[in-house]
C-alpha cells in the first residue's frame, strides 16, 4: 500500500479486522476527524469517543463551545472505569496537549495494548509550525511531532515502538505488559510534560529520519505484524 493510500484509519481498522478489541478515541474538535466516517467502528466490541476544545479554537468558532477543555475531559475520562485494547489520539497539536492527552490515553489502556498518535512525523515544514494558522481551520500538525520526539527519544529497549512514515507520522507505542514498565511509562511522560512546562527542555530539530522514531514505511512488514 502506498503511504498516499496509508492512513491512521486504516491502520486502526487493521485492529478491528483481526481480533476483538474495544476503541478509545480522544481528539480535539478540529484535529481529529471521526473514525466512524471512515473505518467501520461497530467492528470494536467497544468504542468510546472523547472530544474536547483548546481555548484558541473556542476563540475562533462559537460553535466549539460546548465541547469541554482538556481539564474538563481528563476528568471525564478519570472517571470511566473501563480498559481498553487500542488508543487512538489526535490532540490538539501543542506539546503540553499531547503529552497530556498520551498520558490520559495510557491509563485507560490493557497491558500489550496499542496506543496511536497522529501526526507524528508531518514531512512538510509548514504544517509543523508552532503557531496554529490564522486561517482557521486549516491543516497544521504543530508541535504534535516534538512531544513523539521526546518521548521516543526518552524510551530504552524495554519498550517497543515505531514510527508509520504515512498521513503526516502514525506513532505507535505498546503498554508493557509488566506493571513496573507501565508505571515507567506513566511516569517517563509526566516528567516529559513537567520538564517542558518549566523551560527544561530544548525543542529537538526535525529529522526525516531519526532513528530514535524507528521509522517504517506502511508496506513494511512490522506494520502487518503489530496488528
Amino acid at each position: 500500500m502506498s503511504h498516499e493510500t496509508f492512513t491512521a484509519d486504516t491502520f486502526v481498522g487493521n485492529f478491528s479486522n483481526s481480533k476483538a478489541c474495544s476503541l478509545l478515541e480522544i481528539v480535539s474538535v478540529s484535529t481529529g476527524v471521526p473514525l466512524s466516517q471512515a473505518l467501520p467502528v461497530r467492528a470494536f466490541v467497544h468504542h468510546s469517543r472523547y472530544v474536547y476544545a483548546s481555548e484558541f479554537q473556542k476563540k475562533h468558532n462559537d460553535q466549539f463551545s460546548k465541547f469541554p477543555v482538556l481539564d474538563e475531559l481528563t476528568v471525564q475520562v478519570n472517571s470511566v472505569n473501563t480498559k481498553f485494547n487500542i488508543a487512538f489520539v489526535d490532540p490538539w497539536h501543542e506539546i503540553e496537549d499531547s503529552f497530556q492527552i498520551i498520558e490520559i490515553a495510557l491509563k485507560h489502556l490493557h497491558s500489550g495494548a496499542t496506543l496511536i498518535v497522529h501526526d507524528c512525523h508531518p514531512r512538510n515544514p509548514d504544517l509543523r509550525a508552532v503557531s496554529a494558522p490564522e486561517v482557521f481551520p486549516y491543516a497544521w500538525c504543530g508541535s504534535t511531532w516534538t512531544a513523539w520526539s521526546l518521548l521516543t527519544q526518552a524510551l530504552t529497549s524495554d519498550f517497543s515502538w515505531m514510527t508509520i512514515d504515512a498521513d503526516y507520522g502514525i506513532g505507535v507505542l505498546q503498554v508493557p505488559e509488566t506493571d513496573p514498565l507501565r508505571r515507567q511509562l506513566l511516569r517517563l511522560v509526566r516528567s516529559l510534560s513537567k520538564q517542558w512546562t518549566s523551560g527544561n527542555l530544548c525543542r529537538p530539530e526535525w529529522s526525516a529520519d531519526a532513528e530514535h522514531l524507528h521509522l517504517v514505511a506502511p508496506d513494511d512488514p512490522r506494520v502487518a505484524a503489530w496488528t
